[in-house]
């Protein structure tokens, strides 16, 4: 298993890692994240340091680019892009 698939296979585990790192990649700031799930951002925080130690990353950064790394690319073809479909 490579390093990337390992790392984004312990967030999947922890259903809480799951919804910090949507809220993250969604661009929320931790105080937003923490008004989301009607907790303290000090528990956000903790929860961000647990995500860094399960994943071997240091900021937010570059969290967010481990897990959109993730995420499987929508491929829009050329003349879907003019027409506005996605069909």
């Amino acid at each position: 298993m490579t390093s990337i698939r390992r790392e984004v296979s312990l967030i999947r585990r922890d259903g809480t890692s799951i919804l910090l790192s949507s809220a993250l990649l969604e661009g929320l700031s931790l105080s937003e994240t923490a008004t989301r799930f009607q907790i303290s951002v000090n528990t956000v925080r903790w929860h961000l340091k647990r995500l860094f130690e399960k994943t071997s990353t240091k900021r937010q950064g570059d969290l967010i680019r481990l897990a959109s790394s993730a995420i499987p690319q929508i491929r829009v073809g050329r003349d879907d892009r003019m027409r506005g479909s996605l069909n």
